[in-house]
């Protein structure tokens, strides 16, 4: 505060999507690192999402067999949606729905599905009667831990 006011420090755009460019030369490079060298098919499919490497998504949501966490369907959809297959994006968020847990109480559903503009149109409405009909987060109503060591 400044004067009375609010004095701005820069745009920064921390809020905003950012651009989703392939970077398949920093994906290469994590992969060499002698800390990644053999690492799972998790982790794997981390840095293939963090650098936006769609082949690489799908197949090694094809090589789970579609065990993965919400997080990483929401890229794996986004992935099957650039190449044109709904069918294939839909199932990888469905697979992973009960995965997927609340940041507030008062969250019922994941917001991203409705407001990401590389998800646009996905989300029908019959399909998310379905998925808010669907139980979810259910590990933490049961005790028990999230599936794959999370």
């Amino acid at each position: 505060m400044g004067e009375g006011r609010l004095q701005p420090h820069g745009d920064w755009n921390i809020f905003r999507p950012q651009a989703q460019i392939p970077k398949p030369d920093l994906f290469d490079a994590a992969m060499k690192s002698k800390w990644n060298r053999g690492c799972s098919p998790e982790r794997r499919l981390v840095f293939a999402s963090m650098h936006h490497i769609d082949d690489e998504m799908i197949r090694l949501f094809d090589m789970m067999g579609g065990e993965i966490r919400f997080d990483r369907a929401v890229s794996i959809a986004k992935a099957f949606l650039r190449r044109g297959d709904e069918t294939m994006a839909w199932k990888a968020v469905r697979a992973s729905w009960a995965e997927w847990a609340p940041v507030d109480r008062a969250q019922t559903a994941p917001l991203v599905l409705l407001i990401d503009a590389g998800l646009a149109g996905l989300v029908t409405r019959d399909r998310a009667i379905e998925l808010v009909h669907l139980p979810r987060a259910t590990f933490l109503f049961e005790g028990t831990a999230p599936r794959r060591g999370e």
